[in-house]
This record gives C-alpha cells, sequence and structure tokens, in this order.
C-alpha cells in the first residue's frame, strides 16, 4: 500500500458512497452519476456536461430550481413553469461564465458546480461568481413577483365572476 499515514483514511473517504439523484421528469438516476467520491471526481468535463443538462443546469428550463440544490440560489417557489426564448438567453447569460456559454469552461470549475448541486460539502463558490448569483436573485426575485401580480390579478377577476 502505503507508507503514508493518512493513506487509509483517505482511501475510505474516497469509498464514501454518493445517493444518486433522481430526474425530475424520467425518475430516474443518470447513468453516469457517481456510485462514491472517488468516482464523482474521476468524471469527465464531458461527463459533467451531461449530468448538468440531464438534471436541466446546463440548459435552464422551468425544471431548474426543481431539485434540492440548484446551481443557483434557490427559492421557496419554484421559476415559472414557461420561459421565453429571450428570457431563457437572459438566464444563460447569468448562470455561465463567457468561457462556460463557449462549452470551455475549467473542469474543476464544473465538477465544484455539479458537487454543489448534489450537495457536496467544501464545493462553495468562489467569490467571481457572488456577482453572477445576486443578479439571477434578481432575476428570480422579478419573476416571482410578476407571478404574484398576475395570480392576484386572476383570483380578483374570479372573484368578480369574469
Amino acid at each position: 500500500m502505503s507508507s503514508s499515514p493518512t493513506f487509509p483514511s483517505r482511501l475510505q473517504h474516497l469509498r464514501t458512497p454518493l445517493r444518486p439523484l433522481i430526474s425530475i421528469t424520467t425518475g430516474l438516476p443518470h447513468p453516469l452519476f457517481p456510485s462514491s467520491l472517488l468516482h464523482y471526481h474521476l468524471l469527465t468535463a464531458t461527463d459533467l456536461d451531461e449530468l448538468a443538462h440531464y438534471y436541466h443546469q446546463r440548459t435552464p428550463s422551468e425544471f431548474s430550481f426543481g431539485y434540492p440544490l440548484p446551481v443557483v440560489q434557490r427559492w421557496h417557489i419554484p421559476a415559472p413553469p414557461t420561459a421565453s426564448d429571450e428570457q431563457m438567453k437572459d438566464i444563460q447569460g447569468l448562470l455561465f461564465s463567457s468561457s462556460d456559454v463557449n462549452g470551455t469552461a475549467e473542469l474543476e470549475a464544473k465538477r465544484r458546480r455539479f458537487g454543489r448541486f448534489v450537495g457536496l460539502r467544501g464545493c462553495e463558490s468562489p467569490s467571481d461568481e457572488g456577482e453572477m448569483r445576486r443578479e439571477m436573485e434578481l432575476w428570480v426575485a422579478n419573476e416571482m413577483r410578476k407571478r404574484e401580480e398576475r395570480d392576484a390579478e386572476k383570483r380578483f377577476w374570479r372573484e368578480k365572476g369574469c
């Protein structure tokens, strides 16, 4: 084995099993979902892109905020069920840096984002993503406000009997 006194504990840590995340749309985990921390650390950039897409985190949709820890800030009220193409482009611009949009984000950044998405400790965002998160929070809060206003108007007209 190894002469390092920490090797057995590190190896045991890498053997820690991960519970698969279930897709909102299919009800099944992705076949590439890592079964242990070791498998998580062996994911390639392509694997991480595929997992992010499968769990609605790479291309935002009405399902993106339905997971316990989305890549962006979680909100108590889900995102509106549909969004226009223009809104989707706005979301993508906020979610991904310019290198991400071109599909060239660094492997470690993708791994950290996916780790945060599945709830792993130690996958916090670096400070440069703070502005992106604030912008996304403002966008989501604005969309929630618009939805509440539409719902209130619908209730008003229903009560009027129209």
